[in-house]
């Protein structure tokens, strides 16, 4: 792992749970090991999320799951979380043909929201502009 794509500042819009999921993944098959996760988690920070782990006692983290709960409680902040009301407000702008890309990005920075896959598509349903949702509600599936 030399260099991630997306490093942690704390000061975007980034939230805890998206860095560390990215973090593991990123750690290819390194990730089997819980040391190396502590030992190479600077190298995904920069800025103040960076000074931060610097700052931490050495006797502070020796777990990967410590330093989990340490970053998570130091920088995660409820206002970044999306959340289903979040969802249920996109809509679908006159002719705009990228909704369901658009929608899918909100959906993805629900990291705590569980929602069936029907429920999903019926909430994307809902956003459509009216002229598209009735061609779509006139199509036969089956």
């Amino acid at each position: 792992m030399c260099s991630l794509v997306h490093k942690f500042s704390g000061d975007d819009y980034r939230s805890t749970w998206e860095h560390i999921s990215q973090y593991v993944a990123q750690l290819g098959d390194a990730s089997s090991s819980n040391a190396l996760h502590v030992r190479l988690f600077s190298l995904s920070s920069i800025g103040t999320a960076f000074s931060w782990f610097s700052s931490l006692h050495p006797n502070l983290v020796h777990f990967w799951n410590e330093l989990k709960y340490e970053f998570h409680d130091h920088f995660y902040s409820v206002d970044n979380e999306v959340k289903l009301i979040n969802l249920t407000s996109v809509s679908q702008d006159r002719d705009e043909m990228d909704y369901f890309k658009r929608f899918k990005v909100v959906k993805n920075s629900c990291f705590n929201l569980s929602i069936s896959e029907k429920d999903l598509a019926d909430l994307a349903m809902d956003g459509l502009c009216s002229h598209f949702k009735e061609k779509i509600e006139s199509y036969d599936y089956f």
